[in-house]
């Protein structure tokens, strides 16, 4: 395979060739040296421009696009250190903030609770008048499971 120095360098080399071809030709039609190698370029046209034209059928144009941006942006964060720490950090904040939310609601409202016949699931509301509903709510469900383990409790509704 060909790297992309090399297959700059060969490009070169042909325009160059080319243009050393055509020039000759001009030389041998009866121009002056100047004059035919001014022709001859002419009449190749732009140089950088058929280099552009010869690498954007190499490489897809995005890709080399993309290839140049990030490595503008890779030298912006090298000249600037604390900024690069600041913005790793955040993006990894940003990542993990958003793991954590999504494996939130995907065990709360995505994946299915671990029961095995969901007809024998039972939600009973719990409220104790005289204490606040949150101090409640653990103790008196932890007393309703075991009565109804051990068959004292009488049937739900």
């Amino acid at each position: 395979m060909i790297s992309g120095k090399q297959a700059l360098d060969d490009l070169d080399e042909e325009i160059r060739d080319h243009i050393e071809r055509e020039t000759q030709d001009n030389l041998a039609r009866g121009l002056s040296p100047e004059a035919a190698r001014q022709a001859a370029q002419r009449k190749f046209g732009n140089v950088t421009l058929a280099k552009e034209h010869a690498r954007a059928v190499w490489v897809p144009v995005w890709l080399d696009q993309l290839r140049q941006d990030v490595g503008y942006g890779v030298r912006g964060l090298r000249r600037n250190r604390g900024f690069a720490a600041v913005a790793v950090i955040t993006i990894a904040l940003g990542i993990g903030a958003n793991t954590a939310i999504f494996s939130l609601i995907d065990a709360l409202m995505l994946r299915w609770l671990p029961v095995r016949n969901m007809r024998s699931f039972e939600l009973s509301p719990i409220s104790m008048r005289s204490s606040p509903a949150w101090l409640a709510t653990a103790g008196t469900a932890l007393s309703r499971g075991r009565a109804r383990r051990s068959g004292k409790c009488k049937a739900h509704s």
